[in-house]
């Protein structure tokens, strides 16, 4: 299933917050199953790995190419994937307004875009106030995993996930081989050196979603 909303709405929060969400909350399962949020699935391989492994879990791929969605989507129905669904948007706007509070059991971000240029920083995903929304989304205890090939976005990550109060370390999450990216894929191929790290919300923090 993929639900798609055009971006270029004049209203774009009504329309999600009045059509996406209460499709995505319906989809929570009243038997406190896991949710997985797989923010950029990209072409879907460790999302589709992982919901084959995981059966009974399920995930939310977020992606803003449209394109990949639609391929994804085709090949997940082919291969009887129904615990995953497909949302295309920006990761804010599917934290904010797609999900409810204490929904989700794990965030993977996977070799999100390092925009290594100093004058671009400010567009990374991982910043201080993404960490709020996501700290707001996660049940306590819930964890966040991330991947990345450039040195200078994982010192960044690590360090705006240590000065958040949210927020403690724990065991990186490392993949089988049928679970990992196109990208681990790739670079493991290539024998470059991939940065890991995990971290899972704290029962009780101060922060608040902005």
């Amino acid at each position: 299933m993929m639900h798609s909303v055009t971006r270029t709405s004049a209203d774009r929060k009504t329309a999600l917050v009045e059509t996406v969400f209460p499709v995505i909350e319906g989809l929570l399962p009243a038997d406190g199953r896991p949710l997985v949020l797989d923010i950029g699935c990209g072409k879907g391989r460790s999302l589709r790995g992982r919901a084959k492994a995981y059966p009974h879990t399920w995930f939310i791929g977020v992606d803003l190419m449209i394109s990949r969605l639609q391929r994804l989507a085709k090949r997940a129905g082919r291969e009887g994937l129904f615990n995953i669904h497909l949302w295309h948007g920006e990761a804010h706007e599917a934290l904010m307004f797609c999900l409810p509070p204490d929904a989700i059991t794990e965030c993977t971000i996977f070799f999100p875009d390092p925009w290594p240029k100093r004058r671009h920083h400010r567009r990374r995903l991982i910043t201080t106030s993404f960490l709020n929304i996501l700290y707001h989304k996660l049940i306590p205890g819930g964890r966040v995993d991330l991947a990345t090939d450039d040195a200078g976005y994982y010192q960044w990550i690590t360090q705006t996930f240590l000065r958040h109060p949210a927020f403690h370390s724990c065991a990186p999450l490392i993949l089988p081989p049928e679970q990992q990216t196109d990208f681990e894929v790739l670079f493991n191929g290539k024998n470059r050196a991939i940065y890991r790290c995990a971290y899972r919300r704290k029962a009780v923090s101060s922060c608040k979603a902005s």
